[in-house]
């Protein structure tokens, strides 16, 4: 057992690599826990969205980071995802944890929020942000390098590199595709256009561009009402806004 402040607070079991390689080839084909994990939450970080505004992808990673993919003494004992420290309904736990503390790595002992369950857990992580004036800019933001970096800012963890590994955790495990179905960007195009989803009309003249983040530097082409648009996929914006490439590979705003 040891301290692990990349993971979070409190102590985490340390298995040999010999034993965790032997492990692994002597195992079944099996969902990862770290698939496992996110399977578990995913609902409630949607969910996050709907009720506070937290960007689902934020908050997974959060939870991610703060309880070592759910193998925290914190997050197995008290149900504790995200490290919130204070009390729930009078409830919690003491606990070490790192601190970086002028320029340092310090352990500290601190009370910690102790839930029935992860459930709890996932839902008082939106209410605490809420309830903190101080992570206003965090709330409705949908560009998640915006909403990492705000949310160290504003003080929730004191780890230099914490945006870092937040933004890391949500681009390997694409944890961007829980923020598009909560927006409900999610397209089918079979669901949204007529016919043939493939083969669009362009309702009113729109014009093409060569990115999905539209500029008038990088307008190409001015299609009028009428056009027939021949699409190849949806791509999205930053902010998880939906747009059509087209077969020549440039890019239109996406027609009702």
């Amino acid at each position: 057992m040891e301290l692990r402040p990349d993971l979070g607070p409190g102590y985490y079991q340390v298995e040999s690599e010999s034993k965790t390689r032997s492990k692994r080839s002597l195992a079944a084909p099996t969902m990862s826990n770290t698939e496992l994990f996110l399977s578990k939450i995913k609902a409630g970080a949607i969910s996050g969205w709907k009720k506070y505004k937290v960007l689902p992808s934020l908050t997974g990673a959060q939870a991610a980071l703060e309880s070592g993919w759910g193998s925290s003494g914190l997050s197995l004992s008290a149900n504790n995802l995200f490290g919130i420290k204070g009390r729930y309904n009078g409830q919690f736990e003491l606990w070490p944890t790192l601190e970086f503390i002028n320029g340092q790595w310090v352990t500290v002992n601190a009370e910690f929020r102790k839930y029935p369950s992860w459930k709890e857990s996932m839902e008082d992580h939106g209410k605490f942000l809420v309830e903190n004036p101080r992570y206003y800019k965090v709330l409705g933001e949908k560009d998640y390098i915006k909403a990492t970096n705000e949310i160290w800012l504003a003080g929730y963890a004191t780890d230099p590199d914490y945006p870092g590994k937040l933004q890391r955790t949500i681009t390997y495990n694409n944890l961007t595709a829980w923020d598009k179905e909560a927006f409900g960007d999610n397209i089918n195009l079979e669901d949204y256009y007529t016919v043939n989803p493939k083969i669009v009309v362009a309702l009113k003249d729109e014009w093409s561009h060569t990115s999905v983040n539209f500029t008038e530097k990088n307008k190409v082409k001015k299609y009028t009402a009428g056009s027939i648009l021949k699409v190849k996929a949806i791509k999205y914006t930053a902010n998880g806004s939906p747009r059509m490439q087209l077969e020549d590979g440039n890019i239109i705003r996406v027609i009702g």
